[in-house]
């Protein structure tokens, strides 16, 4: 009887193991986490059609006076989706917080347009199926004909999406965003770039890097000047730069915790020339730590709103609420913070926004909000030494129940003290100091010793601060101060430790072994090992590690040992500096070779086409 030899054997079964398993993988690949705006692309005849009617529209109605000289007040119809129950959902109080902070972004020179919410309570959505995966089902039923409806969204379908909105038509739907605001949901991204990004589109903004949606890319050229398309290409706004955004592109680089546009970016446009986008626009893709429209698109979004002013599907006067205005509004100061109180007078509020100036009479921009019968408000972004006027606005009314106004100039913001390091790693150290209380945020500073530049940290609302991706062996130095201060305090330094390797193992064969280990950044190895009970240790000096997910990692390959037989191993870390430092070596690690048995090779997957076994007898 012939055998089939060994390689053959092991061949047919590799290839029906990769076979299944190739099936198996392509079934489950994760889906992209990155959030992306789900808003429909238009074609570059309806962009440029858009743009044309509601720049008609904007002229009508600067002919009447009526653009540019006043603030607009937009109704918005806020719709909760919840569970079945009635739990779940965006809390009414980040509902508030969220649209006074785009209220924020809606203004411009004191001109501009400001939202309110229609009614006295949020539209409630109770339905499961509505609250555990949103796609497309008909929302018809809860829209309101006289206001802009928000719809807010626990979970996508399409889980990639932040949200999606309508540009402007004469059609009901055409009033409607979607926010994704779950329970996972970082509230501050949908204060500062989804809900304004979302509106953006319904007045009329396209993506700063055009129609594509960031899957194919743009055809803006750079230039300003002769041969320039900005008005017919990318977003048709000129005061926006052209930008090469393409969807799973990084185009950016981190500096002091945000992200800047990489200068060294070799993609150019059709004439060869650099880009240089706007990281920080709102209808960009970027993720940037602060954001902004331009004039341009305040224009634009104007023109947006005269345009949709002309519509006749539906209106934009849903009747602010009759509140009794708040009263004995008072401010108060811990030299970090403003504290404000009122009294509530009104139990048909919406919420309150509250609105700070530096003028008595003009000025006004929202800096947050809050839930219904809540009386209180802590500012911490003031500076020193300024007169600030506050006044507190139901946030379903627009002028006619603001409270009276309040004034207070804030102190010099007092030096931080207590500066100490804790928790000091290989990697990683503490920085603490005393609080100077409540609403206090900090500012941070830290570089090697001897570094000619600092790296920040910046807007930190806790006494502390963790440094992580330090090298080891290293001396540090740090230095704090509290937003608004204009002096830090400090420097304090501390030194890394030269930490010994962690969660070593051992992956014995019959006449090898794969030893690993866990280790710090810039560390080097060396490796000990002998067989169990012998006097002297072989020594392996100057191992490196790889990066993984882990962290650094490190591994070594014994080979030309004896099968059956006890060995062990020991690793201890190497730190470069002045002096280059050693640390202790890892317990003993143990292991044992195997024996010259046969090779069993099974293929027993439940939902293989073919199921075997063989047993082969390998001679050495």
């Amino acid at each position: 009887m012939k055998h089939a030899s060994l390689p053959l054997l092991l061949a047919i079964g590799l290839m029906l193991w990769l076979s299944y398993c190739q099936s198996t993988w392509a079934q489950t690949v994760p889906p992209s986490s990155t959030a992306i705006c789900g808003t429909l692309d238009l074609t570059s005849a309806q962009a440029i059609s858009l743009v044309q009617d509601a720049n008609l529209a904007l002229q009508r109605k600067r002919a009447s006076n009526t653009a540019f000289t006043a603030i607009t007040y937009v109704p918005i119809r806020p719709h909760i989706m919840r569970q079945s129950d009635g739990t779940g959902g965006f809390s009414i109080a980040n509902l508030n917080q969220a649209m006074a902070i785009t209220n924020k972004y809606y203004l411009l020179n004191g001109f501009g347009i400001q939202f309110y919410f229609a009614g006295t309570t949020p539209s409630y959505i109770d339905d499961d199926g509505l609250y555990y995966g949103y796609g497309s089902q008909p929302v018809d039923a809860y829209d309101a004909p006289n206001a802009l409806n928000q719809y807010y969204v626990n979970r996508f379908v399409n889980q990639g999406l932040s949200g999606f909105a309508y540009y402007p038509d004469n059609a009901i739907y055409s009033t409607r965003s979607f926010i994704l605001a779950g329970q996972y949901t970082n509230a501050d991204y949908v204060s500062d770039l989804t809900i304004p990004h979302e509106l953006g589109h319904n007045f009329g903004l396209i993506h700063t890097f055009g129609n594509s949606n960031g899957t194919s890319f743009t055809d803006e050229l750079v230039t300003r000047g002769a041969g320039a398309n900005c008005s017919s290409a990318g977003d048709l706004i000129c005061d926006t730069p052209a930008d090469p955004y393409t969807y799973g592109s990084n185009y950016t680089i981190n500096v002091n915790g945000c992200p800047q546009y990489n200068p060294d970016n070799l993609i150019r446009d059709a004439n060869g020339d650099a880009y240089l986008p706007s990281i920080t626009n709102m209808m960009s893709y970027y993720s940037a730590c602060t954001h902004d429209f331009t004039p341009g698109q305040y224009d634009r979004m104007q023109a947006g709103l005269a345009l949709r002013q002309t519509h006749t599907a539906y209106t934009l006067d849903a009747p602010a609420t009759d509140v009794v205005p708040a009263s004995n509004l008072a401010a108060t100061s811990n030299n970090v913070s403003v504290l404000l109180t009122w009294q509530d007078n009104a139990d048909n509020e919406m919420g309150y926004f509250i609105e700070r100036s530096t003028s008595p009479t003009t000025g006004f921009v929202s800096i947050g909000g809050v839930a219904p019968n809540v009386t209180t408000f802590r500012d911490n972004q003031t500076a020193p030494l300024t007169a600030y006027y506050y006044r507190i606005r139901p946030s379903n009314t627009t002028t006619g129940s603001i409270s009276p106004t309040v004034s207070i100039i804030t102190p010099l913001v007092p030096t931080v003290t207590g500066l100490t390091t804790t928790n000091i790693t290989g990697d990683y150290a503490q920085l603490n100091w005393t609080s100077l209380g409540e609403g206090a945020t900090y500012e941070v500073q830290w570089r090697p010793v001897g570094a000619a530049t600092w790296t920040n940290q910046n807007g930190i609302p806790f006494p502390y601060a963790g440094l992580s991706g330090l090298l080891t062996n290293t001396a540090y130095e740090w230095q704090v101060r509290a937003v608004g201060s204009d002096s830090y305090s400090g420097p304090v330094s501390f030194t890394t430790l030269c930490p010994v390797p962690v969660s070593s193992s051992s992956s014995p064969a019959r006449i090898s072994a794969s030893l690993s280990w866990g280790g710090a950044n810039n560390q080097t190895y060396t490796l000990q090992w002998r067989t169990v009970g012998a006097t002297n240790w072989t020594t392996v000096s100057s191992l490196t590690s790889t990066t993984t997910i882990f962290g650094p990692t490190g591994s070594y390959s014994l080979t030309g040992l004896s099968s059956q037989t006890a060995y062990e191993w020991q690793v201890q870390g190497v730190c470069p500096g002045s002096p280059t430092v050693s640390s202790g070596y890892t317990p003993p690690n143990s292991f044992t070779t195997g024996a010259a048995l046969p090779l069993c090779v099974c293929f027993f997957e439940s939902r293989c086409r073919i199921r075997f076994l063989f047993l082969v007898y390998i001679q050495w």
